[in-house]
């Protein structure tokens, strides 16, 4: 049985109706989400209180981890470290999207190392 051609109009709205249903799944995985974070903030909480770094349970385990992040506090002081070091590796290396475009607008020219590249999406939304 051959399927039926489904109209433009058609699969517009099976995309719609599919968001929803994602939305309506994306509610439910936050929800669980939501749920686990509590229940590790609790264990983490107890953890810490009775001096343990690990538990265990019939089916896992859970042990405590540390890591080091880092935050830019002050900008200006870090951005002359950097540069006197020539440590510009401490950086991201992926280009600020909308700082790029303004600048190129404002030089009329692009920047020297960067490839622009287009990417096309669709946008669905309700009929109204």
């Amino acid at each position: 049985m051959a399927a039926q051609k489904q109209s433009m109009g058609d699969l517009a709205d099976s995309i719609y109706a599919m968001n929803e249903s994602i939305a309506a799944a994306d509610a439910v995985t936050e929800n669980l989400r939501n749920e686990r974070k509590a229940l590790e903030v609790r264990l983490m909480g107890e953890m810490e209180g009775q001096g343990l770094d690990q538990v265990r349970g019939q089916i896992a385990t859970c042990s405590l981890g540390k890591k080091t992040r880092y935050a830019i506090q002050d900008f200006d002081d870090f951005s002359r470290f950097v540069l006197r070091r020539k440590a510009l590796y401490l950086f991201e290396k992926r280009p600020a999207q909308v700082a790029v475009k303004e600048l190129e607008e404002q030089m009329g020219k692009p920047i020297p190392g960067l490839q622009p590249f287009t990417t096309q999406s669709l946008n669905v939304r309700k009929r109204t």
